[in-house]
């Protein structure tokens, strides 16, 4: 378990890494096999890899985080959550299609089915009543017809279509931007 939790730290302090986006870090997987490995790697090594900028380059071999990986660990377990690496098998696989797969998923609560297609549903934080309602609704009836609901997890819209999703029972999933 001290294994795969120390593999766990060095895939999130990839990711704190201020300015390296998911085909940054992908194609660090790729030249060095582990986020370990590349924190094990030389500088001159590391810039060896397509697309990797100097000032991110020298980020990582200073271990210079946007936050400390231990303490958001601790948070995120403190919270009953988990994450999930594009390498782990509970890691959607339609998700993994798209051009720029997430390199790590926040998860709370159950596993996100493999085969399940989801709707994106964002819109005005400042919506009007009838707004809210058809979200709402349209989120109920995609739930209920097996269809999982992502948004941005702003308030007006987005909050609506996750309440409908909720009280369908269905799967819904909040996504918060790059860093890039």
């Amino acid at each position: 378990m001290k294994d795969q939790r120390d593999d766990l730290i060095y895939w999130l302090s990839l990711h704190l890494i201020q300015g390296l986006g998911s085909i940054s870090f992908r194609n660090l997987l790729r030249y060095f096999g582990s986020p370990k490995e590349v924190f094990e790697a030389e500088l001159s090594d590391i810039l060896e890899v397509e697309n990797i900028r100097s000032e991110v380059a020298a980020r990582i071999v200073r271990r210079e985080f946007l936050k400390d990986p231990q303490k958001v660990l601790k948070e995120i377990e403190r919270e009953g959550a988990r994450i999930i690496t594009i390498e782990d098998s509970t890691y959607p696989k339609l998700l993994k299609e798209i051009y720029d797969p997430p390199m790590l998923l926040y998860i709370k609560g159950n596993d996100i089915p493999q085969n399940l297609g989801f709707i994106a549903m964002v819109g005005s934080r400042n919506p009007t009543p009838y707004g809210v309602k058809v979200s709402k609704d349209m989120a109920y009836a995609l739930a209920k017809r097996g269809m999982g609901i992502v948004s941005g997890l702003a308030q007006g819209i987005d909050s609506a279509s996750h309440w409908g999703c909720i009280e369908a029972g269905g799967i819904y999933s909040g996504s918060i931007g790059d860093r890039d």
